[in-house]
């Protein structure tokens, strides 16, 4: 290593990081995108009790390669022909989820994998073949084609995958995990204690104390009322999905309220303190 290379490598750090931006799919782009969705969930529900269950009688775990072989053979079966509607890097994908899932469970760092729900947020993931256009806005997904897509910031570095979500209320996201150089931050030498609370949010080891700003309080009689709409009406029916979103979409801005209450905060925190050298 010469010395400019030194130098670029001391005042860098290679990251990774994601980029969430909105995706506006047509009507056939939703509908092949609820195939990928579905056809995911299928995949991870039913080797979740295939691992269970192989356990229970063996007392030995299925690996990732174990799964792999297992889908395979799966989708060679007349029943499960449908399978093959799906992307394969999408199923694969679905197994490498599970796999990580059950490695933070014997990590001591996540509880036991669940069964997914239809009626939760969908994911999928894509490691590779997928295309950006800036210019047009536009993203394109294998099996999806080009779909509208909202950048509100550049898109730098090298892409690595893509996730796409679909959220309870209907929302679709794309998320965007690239790798990218970053200068090391420089430390200004000042440090803070940060205390967590219940009257206020924080309180600052030098007085300064950060108001909480009780988001879920403030729109509690409002999802006091939806809520007591959509108890009103009958499960499985048209109006009652209709007030389901309506919930859905309540919750969800409470949450982004407070998701960008605490980036907000965390940012002026590092911006105004930094970090000891």
């Amino acid at each position: 290593m010469n010395l400019l290379e030194h130098i670029y490598y001391n005042r860098f750090k290679l990251v990774r990081k994601a980029l969430k931006f909105r995706l506006y799919p047509n009507e056939e782009q939703q509908a092949a995108l609820a195939v990928q969705f579905d056809h995911a969930r299928f995949v991870y529900n039913r080797f979740l009790q295939m691992r269970r269950d192989h356990y229970q009688t063996t007392r030995e775990g299925l690996s990732y390669q174990d799964t792999t072989s297992l889908l395979t053979e799966l989708k060679r079966c007349p029943d499960y022909e449908w399978l093959r509607d799906a992307d394969s890097q999408v199923l694969q994908q679905s197994l490498k989820g599970l796999d990580r899932a059950f490695c933070n469970f014997f990590g001591y760092r996540a509880r036991y994998p669940r069964f997914k729900s239809r009626r939760a947020k969908q994911t999928i993931r894509y490691p590779q073949r997928v295309k950006v256009n800036l210019e047009m806005k536009r993203t394109y997904l294998p099996m999806m084609g080009w779909v509208k897509t909202v950048f509100h910031r550049p898109l730098e570095g090298k892409l690595k995958n893509v996730t796409v979500s679909r959220t309870k209320s209907g929302c679709y996201y794309a998320s965007f995990q690239v790798e990218v150089d970053i200068p090391e931050p420089v430390s200004c030498g000042e440090m803070v204690g940060i205390d967590l609370g219940l009257k206020h949010f924080a309180v600052l080891s030098d007085g300064q104390k950060i108001a909480n700003p009780c988001n879920l309080i403030h729109t509690e009689r409002r999802l006091r009322r939806l809520q007591r709409q959509l108890s009103r009406k009958q499960k499985g029916s048209r109006g009652w999905e209709k007030q389901r979103i309506k919930v859905a979409q309540q919750h969800e801005k409470v949450a982004n309220r407070r998701a960008d209450f605490q980036h907000k905060l965390s940012r002026s925190l590092i911006d105004e303190y930094g970090y000891p050298s």
